[in-house]
This record gives structure tokens, C-alpha cells and sequence, in this order.
């Protein structure tokens, strides 16, 4: 908030309006383009396999940086993005076996409060198989130099461990809408921290999956 005076040498004359806005710490938030502002995947690795075969294609052919559609065109009430004009969005709705994943690691720079900070949201078809044939969505996020996992979530669709699913079309799609990680890491400054989204199409290949990923830069 800020107070400003109709007088220029005297606050006592009362004051004009108030005003909110934001203040970011420098250097707090240090990885690159987290909210997919510059419109690509600019500092992030894209990347897409299958199931059945681990080679790589780079950049995933499945995985894009949406913009313009206000929001998810299955779950419908999920806002995409969530900030700004764009959001990474790590697989896709079709099938065939598909395996996306985004990465990015940083150095945790020796300044005041850094911290890993964003959101995610995912959106997987439910064809009711067995757990490990489900479609799935696993977030990461690891001290690579400690070898030492600070967050991690992994949920099959309409996996029972996750209480909050949501479902679409006569309960075929669920969602998990945006959930916020947000992590201080100043003790590991100088290592080197990496966030890992993947997105998974269901082990029989008949059915997709996505999940988004979004910050406020």
C-alpha cells in the first residue's frame, strides 16, 4: 500500500489514494523464464518417450506453451494459464503411449530468501486399469548436488491417495487443479536444484494425459 499526500511538504493535509502492488526480492525467484513468459520453452529441456521405448525425442512433439485459451478444453473450469499470457503445458489429450517431460536446473544463488515457487495442474483420462497401467502425472523437485528430494508428487488417475480429483465427461477425465509448491532453499545456496514435470498416456496406449505448469513472474 502506499500513502500518498495532496501536499507535497505536510502529510497532515491528508492523504490522495491508496495503491497496491508487488514487491519481488531480488534474486528470490531464479529460475528462468518459469512462467513461460518469453513464449517458448526458453531454459527448460522438452522431451518425450514411450512406455516401451526409452528414446528420447527432443523437443517433445507433445508438449507446447499454450497461450489464448482461457481455459482447459476438458476440464473447463481449470484456467490455463493461470498467470500471464502463457503456460507449459507437458503432454497432451491423445494416446499412443506417450511419456512427456519437462526439466529445468538452476544454481541456488547466495542471496536473501531464494525459493523454488510455482504451480501445477494436471489432467489425466481414466480408463479404471490397474495403478501402474494408469495414465499419471509426477512433479519433482531435487537438490541434484545432495542427491536429496524436496518435493515430490506422483498420482495415477483417480488415484485414492489424492483427495481433492475432479471429473469431466461422464467422469471418463480427471483433474487435479493448480496446486502451488512453494519451497526456501537458502541452506543449499550454491547447489544446483532441478524441477521435473512428467506427464503420462496411459501403459496400454489407448488413453492421454497432461499436466500444466505455470508462476507469476
Amino acid at each position: 500500500m502506499i500513502l500518498v499526500s495532496e501536499n507535497k511538504k505536510n502529510w497532515a493535509g491528508g492523504f490522495h489514494a491508496f495503491r497496491q502492488f508487488k514487491i519481488k526480492v531480488a534474486n528470490q525467484f531464479f529460475f528462468q523464464n518459469m512462467g513461460f513468459e518469453a513464449g517458448n520453452f526458453n531454459a527448460w529441456t522438452s522431451t518425450r518417450r514411450t512406455w516401451s521405448d526409452p528414446t528420447e525425442i527432443n523437443p517433445s512433439d507433445k508438449s507446447i506453451v499454450v497461450s489464448g485459451i482461457s481455459y482447459d478444453p476438458i476440464a473447463t473450469d481449470s484456467p490455463v494459464p493461470l498467470f500471464g499470457k502463457y503456460a507449459a503445458r507437458v503432454n497432451n489429450e491423445d494416446n499412443n503411449f506417450h511419456i512427456s517431460t519437462l526439466t529445468q536446473t538452476a544454481v541456488v544463488p547466495k542471496t536473501k530468501n531464494p525459493t523454488v515457487r510455482f504451480y501445477w495442474s494436471a489432467v489425466l483420462e481414466d480408463p479404471n486399469h490397474s495403478p501402474a497401467e494408469q495414465p499419471y502425472v509426477e512433479i519433482v523437485v531435487e537438490n541434484k548436488t545432495k542427491g536429496i528430494v524436496l518435493y515430490t508428487k506422483r498420482f495415477y488417475s483417480n488415484d485414492p491417495s489424492y483427495s481433492g480429483w475432479k471429473s469431466y465427461r461422464n467422469d471418463k477425465w480427471r483433474s487435479i487443479p493448480w496446486q502451488l509448491v512453494d519451497l526456501p532453499v537458502a541452506q543449499y545456496a550454491g547447489d544446483q536444484i532441478t524441477i521435473r514435470v512428467v506427464a503420462a498416456d496411459c501403459a496400454l496406449g489407448a488413453h492421454g494425459g497432461y499436466a500444466y505448469l505455470d508462476v507469476e513472474e
